[in-house]
C-alpha cells in the first residue's frame, strides 16, 4: 500500500517539527556524522536535568494511557514520538525501556532507530543487538502477510540504513531489497554515504532524470539523497552549489511542506559548518517559498515559528523576534477557525522558538496556553496525545515547568480515562 503525497507530507512536517528543539540545543553537533566511530562505546544515558527525565516519563505515561483496544495505532504512534524525544536528549537506555512497551510494528522501528543512534556513537555491539531485534519484528510482520507492507518495509529500510552506516554493504543490500516506494527515502543517507566520488556527476544526472519523470516517492528519495550529499560534499564549493540548486528547484512533484523541510535541512547543515551567511540566505528563500502557499492556520503558525528559530540561529536576532511575535499574532487571530485538536500542535513550536530566543517567560506562557488548548476536547484520546507531545517538547527544549504547571500536567495525566 502506497502512502499518498499528502499523508507523507503531513508525516514529514510532524517529524520536522519534532526535530526542531533538539537541533537548536545541539547546533554544533552534526545530526549525521560522516561515518561510524570505532570501538565499542558503552551505551549510557547522557546527563540531563531531573525535570527533563520527569517530563519524558510523564509523556510516555500519557501516551501509554491510550487503551490498546481500539486505539493501538494512536497509542503506538504517540509512544514512538516520545521515544524520538528521548533519543534527541541522549537517553538510549530510557528509550529502550519505552520501546519494549510498544505493542505493534513500531516497536521494530524503535529498535531500528536505537540501532542507528548506537552506530553513530560507536556502540556497535548495542547497534547490532538492536538490529537483530528490529529485523526479527520485520520478519514476523512479513510472515504474517500483512497487507500494510509499508510498515514492514519502514523497519527494513531503517535496518538497511544502519547496516550501510556500519559498512556492512551486503546486509544493507539484503534488507533494502524490494522496499516499497513510500519507504525508499529512508535509504538516502546510506546511498549518499556509499557513493564513490568518481560517480558524483553520474549520480546528478540520474537524479535529474528522477526529477523530470519519476513518481512522488522517488523524487522525495532523490532530494533526500541530494541533502545528504550536500552534507558530505559541503567543503567542495562547486558540488555544494550543484546540490543546493537541485534542492531549491527540483520540486515539481513535492508538496510545499516537504520542499520547506529540505530547505530547513540545508540551513541546519550550513549552521553546523558555521556558515551563517548561507544559512540566512536559505532562510529567506524558504520564507519566500512559504509565502506562495495558502496554509491551514495551525501549519502557518508552526512553520513560521520554525523559520523564526532558524533565523535567530543564523544571526538575525531582531528579525527572529519579529517573526515569532507575528506567528503568535496569527495564532490569536485565527484560533477560532482551527479545529481544537490542532491548536496545541501549533503552539508547541512557537514555545520552543521563544525558548531558543532566550525568552523563557514567553515560552512558559505559550506552553501553558498549549496545555489549556489540549484539554478542550472532551475525549481523552486527543488529550493524551497532546499531553505527551507537550511534555516531550518541554523536555527537549529544556523548559522547566514551574510547580503549578507541573502539578497540572501530572493531574491531567492521572485524569485520562473514559470517554476515549
Amino acid at each position: 500500500m502506497k502512502t499518498s503525497p499528502w499523508t507523507a507530507c503531513r508525516h514529514a512536517v510532524a517529524a520536522l517539527l519534532l526535530a526542531t528543539a533538539c537541533s537548536d540545543r545541539r547546533s554544533e553537533t552534526p545530526v549525521h556524522p560522516a561515518g561510524p566511530a570505532t570501538g565499542q562505546a558503552n551505551l549510557e544515558d547522557e546527563p540531563i536535568a531531573p525535570f527533563q527525565r520527569e517530563l519524558l516519563d510523564l509523556a510516555f505515561r500519557a501516551a501509554s494511557a491510550l487503551p490498546a483496544d481500539p486505539h493501538v495505532k494512536d497509542r503506538c504512534r504517540a509512544q514512538e514520538a516520545v521515544i524520538a524525544a528521548a533519543l534527541r536528549l541522549g537517553q538510549p537506555l530510557r528509550a529502550e525501556r519505552y520501546v519494549a512497551a510498544v505493542q505493534n510494528w513500531r516497536r521494530g522501528t524503535g529498535y531500528a532507530d536505537l540501532a542507528h543512534y548506537c552506530a553513530e556513537r560507536g556502540a556497535t555491539g548495542s547497534a547490532e543487538r538492536f538490529l537483530v531485534l528490529a529485523g526479527r519484528i520485520a520478519s514476523e510482520s512479513e510472515a504474517e502477510g500483512s497487507a500494510q507492507e509499508w510498515r514492514r518495509d519502514r523497519i527494513r529500510a531503517k535496518v538497511a540504513r544502519t547496516y550501510a552506516f556500519l559498512g556492512k554493504t551486503a546486509q544493507a543490500r539484503e534488507w533494502a531489497a524490494g522496499v516499497v516506494e513510500s519507504e525508499v527515502h529512508w535509504l538516502a543517507s546510506a546511498q549518499a554515504r556509499q557513493l564513490a566520488e568518481a560517480d558524483f556527476a553520474a549520480e546528478l544526472q540520474r537524479q535529474d532524470r528522477v526529477f523530470a519523470a519519476a513518481p512522488f516517492e522517488h523524487v522525495h528519495a532523490a532530494l533526500e539523497t541530494c541533502v545528504e550529499l550536500y552534507r558530505r560534499f559541503h567543503d567542495d564549493p562547486d558540488r555544494r552549489a550543484q546540490l543546493e540548486l537541485r534542492v531549491r528547484t527540483a520540486y515539481a512533484k513535492l508538496p510545499t511542506q516537504l520542499r520547506l523541510e529540505m530547505l530547513f535541512r540545508l540551513v541546519e547543515i550550513a549552521l553546523e559548518r558555521q556558515d551563517r551567511v548561507k544559512a540566512l540566505e536559505l532562510v529567506r528563500f524558504a520564507q519566500d517559498l512559504m509565502s506562495t502557499t495558502r496554509w491551514l492556520p495551525e501549519d502557518h503558525v508552526a512553520l513560521r515559528a520554525r523559520l523564526a528559530r532558524l533565523r535567530y540561529r543564523a544571526g538575525d536576532h531582531a528579525g527572529a523576534r519579529t517573526e515569532a511575535d507575528a506567528a503568535r499574532t496569527v495564532y490569536e487571530a485565527r484560533r477560532q477557525v482551527m479545529v481544537d485538536i490542532h491548536r496545541a500542535g501549533a503552539l508547541r513550536p512557537l514555545a520552543e522558538t521563544y525558548q531558543a530566543l532566550g525568552d523563557r517567560a514567553a515560552a512558559l506562557d505559550v506552553y501553558r496556553r498549549a496545555v489549556a488548548e489540549g484539554i478542550q476536547n472532551p475525549n481523552s484520546r486527543p488529550r493524551a496525545e497532546d499531553l505527551a507531545a507537550t511534555c516531550s517538547s518541554m523536555a527537549v527544549a529544556g523548559v522547566e515547568p514551574d510547580a503549578a504547571l507541573l502539578k497540572q500536567l501530572v493531574h491531567l495525566c492521572d485524569g485520562l480515562g473514559h470517554p476515549w
